[in-house]
């Protein structure tokens, strides 16, 4: 945006927090940086965990925290920055029930809307269901703001050990192509009495545009404990199939736009990489590129370094 990176930090800036609530920047091409917002962690949010998204001279994001104090250290917001003045507003500050709470993914744009996800929040189970008991109350939701700051609940995630099947914990962004939402949940899907991931491995979705979900893919177990693989991170699209990663064990899978899936690689946590914590991205000559937090060069008690790889699809 001209001619300049944006994006955010998640700790730094305000001193409202203890390792500073979070900032959104700038940097030229040749490498020099600017703040161009410090968040404070009161209502106008702390700890934004993702990207930012440009529309009409305007910088939009997320704070996982911050804004209502309902939830402990606030629910979260989206927000709006402009870029050169650095002056900030709220779009919306979520509530902490059925509205959702604690974004942690960038937005994206659709009709003139704003649709993301919220990783707590919406579904509250009650009962001997225990619907994701291990996080806070409510599975996820995927929801949509306008510029003006009208919420709405699109899908409210509802997995329980009553409803192994259903999705649980959102927390990367959707994509949109063919008038179909797609995204992942990293819990969901198996019943979370038998894995080690508590309520499931994991999931992909489509959902269409009037709130309609279907699991294109449910990651399973490979036996009473373990999962083939587990917590899909962001998708990416290239060429009409959606690829994405896994973490537990580390995976890069390719996947049909209505299922059917193949593992390109799986990490083997040495000089490859191990615990790719994001997608991958479509690159120059048909690759694909991404990163590990760990594996490669022995370091951190030799877990690695991590990894910068590419992989052809």
């Amino acid at each position: 945006m001209n001619g300049r990176l944006y994006g955010t930090t998640r700790a730094g800036g305000g001193s409202g927090c203890t390792a500073g609530c979070g900032t959104v920047f700038t940097v030229t091409l040749s490498g020099r940086e600017r703040t161009v917002y410090s968040f404070h962690g009161g209502m106008d949010g702390s700890s934004p965990a993702a990207g930012l998204l440009a529309v009409d001279g305007a910088l939009y994001g997320t704070t996982e925290y911050g804004g209502n104090a309902a939830c402990s250290q606030g629910c979260g917001t989206v927000f709006d920055v402009m870029p050169f003045a650095g002056k900030e507003t709220i779009v919306y500050g979520f509530q902490g029930g059925s509205d959702g709470y604690h974004p942690t993914a960038a937005l994206i744009a659709v009709n003139g809307e704003f649709y993301g996800t919220t990783e707590s929040g919406g579904f509250v189970s009650s009962g001997s269901d225990y619907g994701c008991v291990y996080y806070s109350p409510g599975c996820g939701t995927i929801f949509k703001v306008s510029p003006a700051g009208k919420e709405r609940i699109v899908y409210t995630f509802d997995w329980s050990f009553d409803n192994p099947s259903g999705g649980a914990t959102p927390t990367a962004s959707l994509i949109y192509t063919n008038r179909k939402f797609y995204g992942t949940t990293i819990l969901g899907g198996t019943n979370g009495n038998a894995t080690m991931f508590g309520p499931g491995c994991g999931t992909v979705f489509a959902m269409a545009a009037s709130g309609e979900l279907k699991y294109i893919h449910i990651f399973q177990k490979v036996n009473s404990y373990y999962c083939k693989a587990a917590t899909p991170s962001g998708l990416t699209l290239d060429n009409g199939s959606l690829y994405g990663t896994t973490q537990h064990p580390g995976t890069i899978f390719k996947l049909g736009l209505s299922g059917g899936i193949a593992y390109l690689h799986e990490f083997t946590g040495g000089i490859d990489g191990d615990l790719p914590l994001a997608g991958v991205v479509a690159g120059p000559n048909g690759l694909l590129y991404g990163t590990t937090y760990q594996g490669g060069t022995a370091c951190r008690e030799k877990v690695g370094c991590g990894t910068v790889f590419e992989v052809l699809p």
